[in-house]
């Protein structure tokens, strides 16, 4: 089969074949039934006991979820092999492929049941947390010490620590003001050699301090692979920031030499620049503030950013289309477009100095204090797989878990993946991804979509669930109208949209309205005279609107079937989380009540 065009995955009669399966599965197609499935079948047609299969999934919730569907699962099927009557067509079905082994796939059940409680079901933390404790020897793991949920201390340390080692000074008043704390003050040296204070001051310009220094650590953390290309590489931030403090001056002797004649070039009389160029006003404001940045004892980094306005390529975009006249040409310009060439690679060899630093000394630090976090968890796992070692070390796993279950496969990671595939792939273990492409494209949920297409490309089977059981036939039709009709609706040919089927249970209790069925799928526009609606506006007027809706619908005779309309029955989607509070605000001003689910700054709540 060519992984590229899944195929419809039949939960009887799909063959369970050794190697890797890729199951997609978009919500209510019955993902978790499917894993339970797939769990019996391992165990009645593979012959495997609970402990042999792997169930990996990705919050304690989920995995605690899991577990127990798995179990009633079984305990379901051990019923209808014992003869009991069941609604559930796949364990009668199931029954009667075996029915010439009735006795013995009972047998089976009935030791799975058994030994439930050696059912390996974690969460991929937790996995790699139970191998690195029973294989110590194998992954080199060190015994003593103690897991963290949060690193996020050591890491801001860290990045205050680079702060004060390379660009504090007492000089640098710019940097007392903005960049440090007294107890800083008082205790910081600054490190021979470090930059003067016309480095420190495009430092500050750009809002390299601590707290963007740690943004960047946090990139780093969360994508152990990530690489740097610059084509600062090899070159060491003192000379870059020789380059800079240079250029600096070469441009602040020129403005003072001949800023007459500069000036003269700009302004209403001047008659070829569009605005800012052809505004008295303006260009008097920046010609101030240039008297600033170039002041041999002011240390405002604020007014650095007029230096922009006078870049050649600025100047020479700022001509008007019916302008006679050419730009204006003069060596400050060429200055000033050098001096913001050196200033962006200083900031990149400041990164990639401070990324380097900070990859190195979080592992020291940590294991000077004898922790690790979760993210440790899983790159000692993978250092351990790609070790000397790392060949015995899948031997052992593969020996251990002959089957492995990965749900909500598209929020993995290229290290998650890398161990999964180095342990289970290459035909040995049945090895099934189950997930939602489409939920690939999630990277503030820590998904990495290329993880997934390379997944899918090199999986031997590719299938999916083709039949929704959660929602309203019709608007599992409109869903399918959208993202169907383009051709490549996720772009990447990996990312597929396949359409469903509603199997129409939820038509059998729909949503009425006063006794009627509306659309269930509905888009609603803000009408408005004039402009578009502002960010503002927005913000203030949609949550209440949408809060007014929802308290129409919950006052009104709004019933699911038999039973009237509930507030827990509505869910609302939102960017981000401080769109999450207007919203509840808005609830509560109706009377309506409501939770917030909320996992970081992005999270879609």
């Amino acid at each position: 089969m060519n992984a590229s065009q899944p195929a419809r995955f039949d939960l009887l009669e799909t063959p369970l074949l050794r190697g890797t399966s890729l199951l997609e599965a978009s919500a209510g197609t019955g993902k978790t039934y499917a894993i339970a499935g797939l769990f019996v079948r391992l165990i009645l047609e593979a012959d495997l006991s609970v402990h042999e299969i792997l169930a990996v999934t990705y919050t304690e919730a989920a995995t605690a979820e899991l577990r127990q569907r798995i179990r009633q699962t079984l305990v379901n099927a051990l019923k209808t092999f014992s003869g009991q009557p069941t609604d559930d067509g796949f364990l009668r079905a199931l029954v009667e492929k075996h029915a010439a082994a009735k006795a013995e796939m009972t047998s089976r059940l009935e030791r799975a049941l058994g030994c439930f409680d050696q059912a390996a079901i974690y969460t991929i933390h937790g996995f790699c947390q139970r191998t690195l404790q029973d294989r110590a020897f194998e992954s080199g793991a060190l015994f003593d010490v103690e897991l963290v949920t949060e690193q996020s201390a050591i890491m801001r340390e860290i990045a205050e620590d680079y702060w004060r080692k390379h660009f504090y000074a007492p000089r640098w008043s710019a940097g007392l003001r903005h960049g440090t704390t007294e107890a800083q003050q008082q205790h910081a040296v600054p490190e021979a050699g470090a930059p003067s204070n016309i480095a420190v001051r495009f430092i500050l310009k750009n809002g390299f301090m601590p707290e963007k220094l740690l943004g960047l650590f946090k990139q780093c953390v969360n994508h152990p692979f990530l690489k740097f290309h610059s084509r600062v590489e090899g070159k060491s931030l003192d000379e870059l920031a020789h380059a800079l403090e240079q250029t600096f001056n070469d441009a602040r002797e020129e403005w003072k030499r001949d800023k007459k004649t500069i000036r003269s070039l700009f302004g209403s009389h001047a008659g070829w620049g569009n605005k800012p160029y052809n505004r008295d006003d303006e260009m008097a404001e920046h010609f101030e503030r240039l008297e600033v940045c170039f002041s041999a004892t002011d240390s405002d980094f604020e007014s650095l950013d007029a230096l922009e306005v006078f870049r050649a390529s600025a100047i020479a975009a700022g001509v008007a289309k019916k302008s006679k006249s050419p730009a204006p040409r003069h060596k400050f310009f060429d200055l000033c477009e050098q001096l913001a060439e050196a200033e962006a690679d200083f900031l990149a060899a400041l990164q990639l100095d401070f990324a380097r630093f900070a990859q190195d000394e979080l592992p020291r630090r940590k294991q000077r204090l004898k922790v690790r976090s979760f993210d440790d968890l899983l790159m000692n796992v993978y250092r351990a797989l790609q070790s000397d070692a790392g060949n015995a070390l899948a031997e052992t796993l593969r020996g251990k878990h002959k089957a492995a279950l990965i749900d909500e496969f598209q929020d993995t990671d290229p290290v998650q993946y890398e161990i999964f595939r180095r342990v289970f792939a290459g035909g040995k273990s049945f090895l099934y991804l189950i997930g939602d492409p489409k939920q690939a494209i999630y990277a503030f949920r820590g998904a990495d979509i290329f993880t997934y297409m390379q997944a899918a490309n090199k999986a031997e089977r590719r299938f999916t669930l083709g039949e929704n059981w959660r929602s309203e036939k019709k608007l599992v039709e409109a869903v399918n109208t959208i993202f169907h009709r383009p051709q490549k609706p996720f772009v990447f040919d990996e990312i597929r949209f396949d359409p469903v089927v509603a199997k129409a249970r939820a038509d059998k209790e729909p949503l009425l309205i006063g006794g009627e069925k509306e659309s269930p799928f509905q888009i609603w526009f803000y009408e408005r005279e004039g402009k578009s609606i502002s960010k503002i506006e927005a913000e203030k007027r949609l949550p209440q609107i949408v809060a007014g809706e929802i308290a129409r619908l919950l006052n009104s005779d709004a019933r699911i079937g038999d039973r009237a309309l509930k507030p827990e029955d509505i869910a609302v989607l939102v960017p981000e989380n401080k769109h999450a509070q207007l919203m509840q605000d808005a609830l509560r001003a109706v009377n309506v009540p409501s939770v917030l689910h909320t996992a970081d700054r992005k999270s879609v709540v």
